[in-house]
Parts: C-alpha cells; sequence; structure tokens
C-alpha cells in the first residue's frame, strides 16, 4: 500500500493517478503497434485514441458525478458545491468511461472511414492491458478493496478493522491474461468484431468472479441473500447483460461474414 507514489518538488504523485496515465499511454502504443500489423494508418489511427482518451476521461468523471447526484439528490441540489469538491482527476468509473469510448467511437469512425469493427479488434486488445495496469494503481491506493478474508495472501489495508482479499490483484491478473490471449487470437480471427466479442465475455466472467470479493461500499444489490454467493449485485448484473450481448454480437458477426464468404 502506497497510495503517494513520490515527489516532484511540491508536486504529490498519487499511485492511482500515476498507473491511470500508464494505462492509458502503455494501451495507446499497443493498440498503434497492433494497428500497423493489421495495415490500419498510424498517424489517423493515433487522432483517434487520444480523442478517444479525452472522451473516457470525461465519460468516467460524468458517471461519478451522476451517481452521486441521483444517491442523495436533495442533499446536491441544496449543495451543488459538493458535488464538485473532488478534483477532476481524482476518481474514475470504468462504466462511464466505457460506454463514453462507445459513443465515441460509433460516432467517429464510421465519420472518418475506418473499419469499425477491426479497430474494436486491437482496441480490446489494448485496452485489457491497460485495465492489468490500472488496477495496481488501485491496490496501491486502497481502493476497491475485497471483503474480509483469512487467506495467506489477504492484505491489510490502512483504517480497516481486518485482512482483505486482494480484488485489485485478483482484476490485474485476469485482465493481463485475457491481454495476452486476445492478442494471440488477433492473427488467428476468423472474422473482424470476433476479439472485441471475445473481449466483452472475458471482461464481463472478470469482473462478475471478482465482485464476489469485492467488500468495498457502493455495491448495490439486486438482491442480497445471506452470503456474497446468494446475492447478485449491481456490477454483476451489468456483468451478465455483458456476457449476453458479446454472445449476441459474436453471432452476428459471425453469421454476416458468412453472408460475405457466400457471396
Amino acid at each position: 500500500m502506497q497510495p503517494i507514489l513520490f515527489h516532484i518538488g511540491s508536486l504529490t504523485i498519487r499511485s492511482s493517478i500515476f498507473f491511470i496515465t500508464a494505462a492509458y499511454v502503455v494501451s495507446i502504443i499497443v493498440v498503434l503497434l497492433l494497428g500497423r500489423k493489421q495495415k490500419l494508418p498510424t498517424k489517423e489511427l493515433a487522432a483517434y485514441l487520444l480523442f478517444g482518451v479525452g472522451i473516457c476521461i470525461i465519460g468516467s468523471r460524468l458517471y461519478l458525478y451522476l451517481s452521486d447526484f441521483f444517491s442523495n439528490p436533495s442533499f446536491y441540489i441544496r449543495n451543488p458545491g459538493e458535488l464538485f469538491g473532488t478534483p477532476f482527476f481524482q476518481g474514475k468509473s470504468f462504466y462511464g468511461a466505457v460506454i463514453a469510448g462507445i459513443i465515441f467511437s460509433l460516432w467517429y469512425l464510421p465519420r472518418f472511414r475506418f473499419p469499425l469493427w477491426k479497430v474494436a479488434d486491437i482496441v480490446a486488445a489494448g485496452t485489457a492491458l491497460g485495465f492489468s495496469i490500472a488496477r495496481i494503481g488501485c491496490f496501491l491506493g486502497g481502493c476497491c478493496y475485497g471483503r474480509p478474508s483469512p487467506a495467506p495472501w489477504a492484505v491489510a489495508f490502512p483504517l480497516l478493522d481486518s485482512p482483505r482479499h486482494p480484488t485489485q490483484l485478483y482484476e490485474s491478473g485476469l485482465n493481463f491474461l485475457s491481454f495476452i490471449f486476445l492478442a494471440v487470437m488477433l492473427n488467428r480471427k476468423k472474422f473482424d468484431g470476433q476479439i472485441i466479442c471475445f473481449d466483452i465475455v472475458i471482461n464481463s466472467l472478470a469482473r462478475f468472479f471478482v465482485e464476489f470479493y469485492r467488500g468495498d461500499p457502493g455495491r448495490g444489490y439486486i438482491f442480497q441473500g445471506s452470503s456474497a454467493y446468494l446475492s447478485l449485485s449491481v456490477p454483476q448484473l451489468f456483468g451478465l447483460l455483458g456476457i449476453a450481448a458479446g454472445i449476441i454480437l459474436y453471432a452476428v458477426l459471425q453469421k454476416k461474414a458468412a453472408s460475405r464468404a457466400r457471396v
């Protein structure tokens, strides 16, 4: 645990901000390298990625602002300044970034005549590695921690009463394995869009599994039983929806690819 990574003069570099920034940088580099192998124009792809990063950051913060507001609208109507009390670059939402990125990509890529699903495949592989790096920042920063655990690998987080599952590292490891799988399959895919479908399903499965061990507040539950295994949290519902969406999208794109092959 090291929330403060280092200082540069009077500037404090927090672990979470450092690793999120590193995640974006590494993702961009990996996507550009994969894009070159897929014969996509490097400059145009770089422009799309840089715009996309900005949109994702804005989307992630906007998602958190809206979540905070709707959790207690009367309070924030009376105290609007409290809604924006957190510095812009502190606190990020995975769902907000993903939603913003998807909307931006669906508008940007067709507009500039990029092959939508080919780009989606390489972005899926690159961002899997980025998510793996970002979760290291979560671990060092002490957010997104797990439930109390007697396991020998459990971690004692400051201000918490007992050792916890290092769920940040669970997710980091799963995302890294996902990156390796997606990068290998990228050169073996049968149709454009296959890799992003794999990514949607794998990522959704990983988040569904890790959610059983998450212990930080704000989970939100569809129903809550006597244990985590008999409960369904809101993120797990999103995970199930993601798995279904990935499978359906795979079937649709595979059918379209087969139809084009027969023509």
